[in-house]
């Protein structure tokens, strides 16, 4: 399954914008199902985007609501909070949004459509690190 499209040159690492390279991604998401009769493994994708801008920062969160510009060409995000992580975590679209909360601890993917938004916000309770991947 194909994630974005092809929508500029997009921005790279880091909290500014800049050139990035534009490449393939694919994210595989797999889960494991133990003790119990249903001990499965179960796979969803790979989800690919052709258009990729290869592209990870570490973003900065103060409390309240953070608006972060998505790149051009990303086809969706993986958002990876600190292993010890208390701040609760929000996802929007605006800042008026009630939103989605967002496991503390573990990462989160969430795919774009054709055209990803221009920006996201991401509502943290207190000041908090977390890396952020671009697919």
């Amino acid at each position: 399954m194909a994630l974005g499209a092809p929508q500029g040159t997009g921005f790279g690492p880091g909290s500014g914008a800049a050139a990035a390279t534009i490449g393939q991604s694919s994210v595989t998401i797999a889960w494991t199902f133990t003790g119990s009769v249903l001990s499965q493994t179960f796979q969803a994708g790979p989800f690919q985007n052709i258009y990729s801008i290869q592209s990870q920062q570490v973003q900065a969160l103060t409390a309240g609501n953070n608006t972060i510009t998505v790149p051009p060409n990303a086809g969706g995000i993986i958002l990876i909070p600190p292993s010890a992580n208390t701040s609760l975590l929000t996802l929007k679209g605006v800042a008026g949004d009630t939103g989605i909360p967002v496991n503390k601890l573990l990462p989160f993917v969430f795919a774009f459509d054709t055209t990803p938004p221009a920006s996201i916000v991401i509502n943290a309770a207190t000041n908090v690190n977390v890396q952020i991947v671009w697919l």
